[in-house]
């Protein structure tokens, strides 16, 4: 058997799902698409840069979805969040999905994202990728932590991306307490947003609230510096101090578990084999991340005069 793999969105992310698709041991074609000739070039240099396996079969480098089969086993939509609704629709409107695999932030507005849940609603399965919950180090993290009651996490840092990252840190609390998202201030954010690396898309510093079901909170706190990117955690007994950039995690009591964030060219493959073989993975579902992103969203646009329909955060 073999099976067919989408790519859509081939830049600087897309090129990395690329590579860990080069890893998988069941039999592929893979589908890169962008109408970008800079980010196809992108993708065929770091498709070069690996070695390939046995199990791949074929690669196509398309500029047009017209080209792609009329059943595709696997969407990864790596675009941008401004087109990811179009691009959902125009994948819907040239071939079935079997399962999908969507990039955060997953659109603009609410409105974008329930266009995208009623198009994909026909899968067996659909994901966002916030990553955490897959990875190896915060797997041996969390049976650690007794988020019985509730507990209080404070991400700290410099200059890491606040609006754009944010969502990785709400499921990751989520995913950690087992509890859903009910409230967000976002009211102390610099209202001063400036362009990011990214071309019409915007970013500032500032704090942002949360609050789970259970009571338990998370204080995100992004300066303008350069102080590297820390998560606090307050459960019960102890206390812990994650520094992702050095891959230590340490508790009050002197359990220390090292790790480190793995790459998505490193954790592609493992995703898309866990999904072929149980259909499932340890990925957010589209719908429960989707309740974050509504809440989330629509906060910021609430606190924010500048954007009343689109936000543009990528």
């Amino acid at each position: 058997m073999e099976f067919d793999i989408l790519i859509c969105g081939a830049g600087e992310l897309g090129s990395r799902y690329l590579q860990g698709i080069s890893k998988l041991k069941y039999n592929y074609n893979v589908y890169v698409y962008d109408v970008s000739e800079k980010s196809i070039e992108k993708a065929k240099e770091r498709w070069d840069d690996v070695k390939k396996n046995i199990f791949f079969k074929n690669i196509f480098f398309i500029k047009t979805l017209n080209l792609i089969p009329k059943k595709i086993d696997f969407a990864i939509v790596s675009s941008i969040s401004s087109v990811r609704a179009d691009n959902v629709k125009s994948i819907n409107e040239n071939t079935y999905v079997k399962y999908w695999i969507l990039e955060k932030v997953l659109a603009q507005n609410e409105s974008q994202i329930r266009q995208i849940e009623s198009l994909i609603n026909k899968s067996k399965g659909s994901w966002v990728n916030t990553p955490r919950r897959e990875m190896n180090w915060y797997n041996a993290i969390k049976p650690k932590i007794n988020a019985t009651n509730k507990i209080k996490v404070e991400i700290e840092g410099g200059k890491w991306g606040l609006l754009s990252n944010t969502i990785h840190f709400i499921d990751l609390v989520s995913w950690i307490t087992d509890k859903n998202l009910i409230r967000i201030d976002s009211s102390n954010l610099n209202p001063n947003w400036f362009e990011s690396k990214r071309q019409g898309f915007y970013e500032t510093y500032g704090i942002i609230n949360c609050e789970f079901e259970n009571g338990s909170v998370l204080n995100i706190d992004c300066k303008n510096d350069d102080s590297p990117l820390i998560i606090n955690i307050f459960e019960k007994n102890y206390s812990w101090k994650i520094s992702e950039g050095i891959g230590k995690a340490l508790r009050s009591d002197g359990l220390q578990i090292d790790g480190k964030i793995e790459m998505q060219s490193e954790i592609t493959q493992k995703i898309i084999t866990k999904i072929i073989q149980t259909g499932d993975c340890s990925l957010p579902k589209f719908k429960q991340s989707a309740k974050m992103h509504y809440n989330y969203l629509n906060n910021l646009l609430s606190n924010n005069n500048s954007y009343k329909n689109i936000l543009p955060i990528t």
